[in-house]
């Protein structure tokens, strides 16, 4: 169930775009009209010959029209326009198995796109088998390794001084895996193949105008000791230093908020 209060609204066969716009825009101080709310469905499986997680992509949308009287459920995908404790939901009855639906909200606001997703629900008993180290190691070998040189989405290639690409596991070995957050903050040393166990000794190095933060695991220590008896990836955090002498640090895991902020 979303966040997408509809009051006494119950969709039915014959409830028209009109009336579920009213209800949203009357029932949610965010939503105005000539918004969109749009909606996936992601559904999962095994392939039966190659063994491998594959997705069906179900997508529909809805511009919220105080005028339009089409039938609701004939512009979008009844399994994800429902109403739950007068909430928009997904339908209850429905059996999606593995699945993830999502529900976007978004407006057109002086030439741009603000988007907002409003609600995120994952069901899915593969998660468990393609998620944690053990997984992101078996995916990274796949490609030969990995490195963080990157195409911007100017068509400008990262940065590649502070690269150091990792080489696939080796049987036996245990791969520590070592990253600079931002990438131009720092350098970082000491990452490798290693015997199960092994003590291995690792450091890092602002670049001018960055000093070194903290370690991804919350070790304070620009150099320190680790243990390796697991396959480990570890990020070294750089602050920018400003004019005033202070310092902010990168935001790591990124951040949200509604639509507009």
């Amino acid at each position: 169930m979303t966040d997408i209060t509809l009051g006494d609204l119950a969709i039915t066969d014959e409830t028209t775009v009109k009336e579920f716009s009213n209800a949203v825009v009357q029932n949610n101080s965010l939503y105005e009209y000539g918004d969109q709310i749009t909606f996936f469905l992601v559904r999962q499986e095994v392939n039966d010959v190659t063994m491998l997680p594959m997705a069906a992509v179900d997508a529909c949308c809805v511009v919220l029209d105080k005028a339009s009287e089409a039938k609701l459920l004939t512009v979008v995908d009844a399994r994800g326009f429902s109403v739950q404790e007068g909430r928009l939901a997904a339908q209850a009855t429905h059996e999606f198995g593995d699945h993830g639906l999502v529900w976007i909200h978004s407006r057109k606001e002086a030439a741009k796109t603000l988007v907002s997703t409003q609600h995120l629900i994952c069901e899915n008993n593969l998660l468990k088998e393609y998620q944690g180290q053990a997984a992101y190691q078996r995916a990274t070998d796949s490609y030969g390794g990995v490195s963080d040189v990157y195409l911007r989405p100017n068509g400008v290639l990262n940065p590649v001084e502070n690269s150091v690409p990792v080489a696939p596991s080796v049987e036996g070995k245990k791969t520590l895996r070592l990253s600079a957050s931002p990438v131009n903050g720092g350098t970082v040393s000491g990452g490798d193949s290693f015997d199960k166990g092994s003590r291995v000794s690792i450091s890092a190095m602002a670049s001018s105008d960055y000093t070194f933060s903290r370690w991804s695991d919350g070790d304070t220590s620009a150099s320190r000791t680790v243990a390796v008896n697991e396959d480990l990836s570890l990020t070294a955090y750089f602050t920018k230093t400003t004019s005033g002498g202070e310092s902010s640090e990168t935001n790591p895991d990124g951040g949200g908020g509604n639509l507009g902020d």
